[in-house]
């Protein structure tokens, strides 16, 4: 198959949508202060199945997951959305990731939450990871 995937313009106009819908959620959930942050921890924690673990008990916060989805589902979108060729990869991810270098900007100055140069490194691999998930997709031609 060639680099190039036509896609049907419904599709497409529908992964746009869906892009703009998961940067806004991305920026909603990175940005809610941190009290809220907390009663929800505590809430999810009090049906949690696994009382003494809790979700940040092991070598990765629970933050760093919600990075990786979010920037992943970001990073499925655009390519869904927007690309046609493999070779042009970086004008999508280098936006992105400037996206997650702003998201971490913006929760240095929201209460109870804080800058984290590891959630930069956890979108950056997120959006990697959703990229190349949906290329994988693209390429295989199911669009």
């Amino acid at each position: 198959m060639s680099d190039s995937v036509i896609a049907s313009p419904y599709g497409v106009v529908r992964y746009r949508y869906l892009f703009a819908f998961a940067l806004f959620v991305t920026l909603v959930v990175l940005t809610v202060p941190g009290p809220i942050v907390d009663a929800l921890h505590a809430w999810v924690l009090s049906w949690w199945p696994w009382r003494g673990s809790g979700m940040n008990s092991g070598a990765v916060s629970f933050d760093k997951f919600v990075h990786l989805a979010l920037f992943g589902l970001c990073g499925w979108t655009i390519v869904r959305g927007w690309m046609t060729s493999a070779r042009g990869w970086l004008v999508f991810y280098i936006p992105l990731l400037a996206f997650g270098v702003a998201t971490e900007i913006v929760q240095h100055f929201v209460p109870g939450r804080g800058a984290d140069p590891m959630d930069l490194v956890a979108d950056g691999v997120g959006a990697l990871f959703g990229m190349a998930l949906a290329w994988r997709r693209v390429k295989g031609g199911v669009v």
